[in-house]
């Protein structure tokens, strides 16, 4: 039997540098933030001119932004004819959206409509249910994916405060985290 000399071989080696590079890596995925935008939120990009911040977030090293089948599907309800400013509104709300999300988009399951069903059940604010239902959905599959941050403008329904407490008293239950809610504004300070 040979004895330790305190040298690593080539293959002792490989596997440290393997080590240190996967921990160095999952440290800068850790760093950034993962981030899910409400459907509205792609349209006010384009309502508010700030084509430019879509081109940041492009470009942002802080970010990492996830899409969800339901939002996609949101978004090409839009009218097929409708032009702002000379803009298929449709287009380029799918085209924001895949390049955004670049591939990085969470189907919908079970468990994300359970956890949904649940905050309808424990929501006691004064909007229909079925108006929210996209809603509960959208912050099921965040909570589930442990996506940190919502980007929504909606403030009178996803992000209200009857709302915020079914989310609250669902995620409890399951162990999950509360995303936290940020506007378009709010959105630009991540970048």
């Amino acid at each position: 039997m040979k004895e330790h000399s305190g040298k690593y071989g080539p293959l002792q080696k490989f596997y440290v540098a393997f080590y240190r590079c996967r921990v160095t890596f999952a440290r800068f995925l850790m760093e950034r933030k993962r981030i899910i935008l409400d459907s509205s939120v792609y349209g006010a990009f384009l309502e508010k001119g700030r084509t430019d911040l879509v081109e940041r977030l492009c470009l942002s090293p802080n970010v990492i932004i996830y899409g969800f089948s339901i939002i996609r599907r949101e978004l090409r309800r839009a009218p097929v004819r409708k032009y702002f400013e000379g803009v298929n509104l449709r287009s380029f709300l799918l085209y924001t959206y895949d390049r955004l999300t670049q591939k990085h988009e969470y189907p919908l399951n079970d468990v994300i409509e359970r956890i949904a069903h649940e905050y309808s059940d424990k929501y006691t604010g004064g909007i229909s249910r079925d108006l929210l239902w996209n809603d509960f959905l959208i912050v099921a599959c965040a909570s589930f994916h442990r996506l940190v941050i919502i980007i929504t403008d909606d403030n009178h329904s996803m992000a209200s405060d009857p709302a915020k407490r079914a989310y609250e008293e669902v995620n409890k239950k399951y162990g999950l985290e509360k995303p936290s809610f940020l506007d378009t504004e709010g959105l630009e300070s991540l970048v």
